[in-house]
């Protein structure tokens, strides 16, 4: 979950049911800052393309880019689960992108505070 201006926003996982513009910016904003997904975590997935999709649209990259695309300068994003590996780096490459973005995701056991390509808890 993310807030807005004022308004709870919550993305989830699922990319089929998705609004394709938070889908396509999202895609841009990997882009944009050179992430390649890793899906090495992921050995369930058998299916390459379709573990790059979903690890590509996990629900903190979503709220990511839709808060950056709103340009917000103090984000907080609330993730239910651990942040996964690609996730992590990606907030990392964003954050080298964005310096002047204050960026943090909190998960169950951590506060992740982002700055300038670097996360606090590494």
């Amino acid at each position: 979950t993310c807030t807005y201006n004022g308004e709870g926003y919550v993305f989830d996982n699922v990319f089929s049911t998705e609004n394709k513009h938070i889908l396509q910016i999202t895609d841009e904003l990997i882009q944009r800052v050179h992430h390649t997904v890793d899906i090495s975590q992921f050995p369930e997935v058998t299916n390459q393309r379709i573990a790059n999709r979903q690890v590509a649209n996990h629900s903190e990259k979503k709220a990511l880019a839709f808060l950056l695309h709103n340009h917000a300068s103090d984000i907080e994003i609330r993730v239910s689960l651990k942040m996964c590996h690609d996730c992590h780096a990606f907030f990392c490459a964003v954050s080298a992108y964005y310096t002047h973005v204050h960026i943090q995701c909190i998960d169950p056991k951590t506060t992740h505070v982002f700055k300038h390509g670097k996360c606090c808890c590494c």
